[in-house]
């Protein structure tokens, strides 16, 4: 199910289903932004504060983390954001690698544990 009429999107979404490419939410992410004409930083900024409030949920749901700290938190982070974004947006393709197994394997094993932090 496609929300955005689009040629390229849909041609996305028939690679994913004929296994010629692994659908991920940061693609899918930046190629429909792309697709409705949002320039990269602001999309970048969406993306950004996306992940970021995520994880901070995850906080108040572990830790003794109130949602004025959260807010604070966000707005303390806005910075860091900032030149993330800039450096993201000079880089060239060979600076861009993302490596970081022990968060995957992590994430995978979860489902398994004996007490799992999240029922889902």
């Amino acid at each position: 199910l496609l929300l955005l009429d689009d040629p390229f999107l849909q041609n996305y979404q028939q690679a994913i289903q004929a296994k010629q490419c692994i659908g991920h939410q940061a693609i899918v992410f930046g190629l429909v932004t792309a697709c409705v004409d949002i320039a990269p930083e602001p999309a970048l900024t969406a993306y950004a504060y996306n992940v970021l409030s995520s994880q901070v949920s995850i906080a108040l749901k572990l830790m003794r983390f109130g949602q004025t700290q959260a807010q604070q938190l966000l707005w303390k982070l806005q910075p860091t954001v900032d030149q993330a974004i800039t450096q993201a947006l000079s880089a060239t393709m060979d600076d861009m690698q993302s490596f970081v197994p022990a968060l995957d394997v992590h994430g995978m094993q979860h489902e398994y544990l004996f007490r799992r932090l999240f029922n889902s």
